[in-house]
């Protein structure tokens, strides 16, 4: 029952920051190119982004969600940026198992997308929001404060 219920706010989440579920692509069961795509894009910068328990739950997936943001502007990107973490990390309470940025190419661990979910939480508490250099691609620890992203 909980997780439906974290389904469904995701899913309110998604809409309210102007993202949208890809129904295209989107299938509820397993995708056998995940494994590949996700290979190729685990990160490899930053120190233990992903572990072998991320791997085997990309592996192990039962599904596919893609979420498609609005057309991205230059004023409003780091806004973007910031409710994009928080989509993911709505996603993950709603028990998603896996998180890649498309657009980035870039996948990483539940944990990590976590640790950045948090430091843009703290950064919106402490006022020291993203600059649009520091952006992309979602490598920042901070971000807009949560004004911001319902600016959309």
């Amino acid at each position: 029952m909980r997780a439906c219920i974290r389904r469904k706010r995701a899913a309110k989440t998604i809409a309210d920051f102007g993202f949208e579920i890809d129904r295209t692509y989107s299938q509820a069961q397993p995708d056998p190119h995940m494994t590949r795509s996700f290979g190729v894009c685990w990160d490899r910068v930053f120190p233990n982004a992903w572990s072998a328990a991320d791997e085997a739950a990309v592996a192990n997936h039962k599904s596919v969600l893609y979420v498609l943001s609005p057309p991205l502007e230059q004023p409003k990107v780091v806004a973007y940026s910031g409710a994009a973490l928080h989509i993911v990390e709505e996603m993950i309470e709603a028990g998603a198992v896996a998180v890649k940025g498309e657009s980035a190419g870039v996948a990483l661990g539940l944990e990590r997308w976590m640790q950045l979910a948090s430091g843009c939480k703290a950064a919106a508490k402490t006022n020291q929001g993203l600059t649009p250099a520091s952006a992309a691609p979602l490598r920042s620890r901070a971000c807009p404060g949560p004004e911001a992203w319902r600016a959309g």
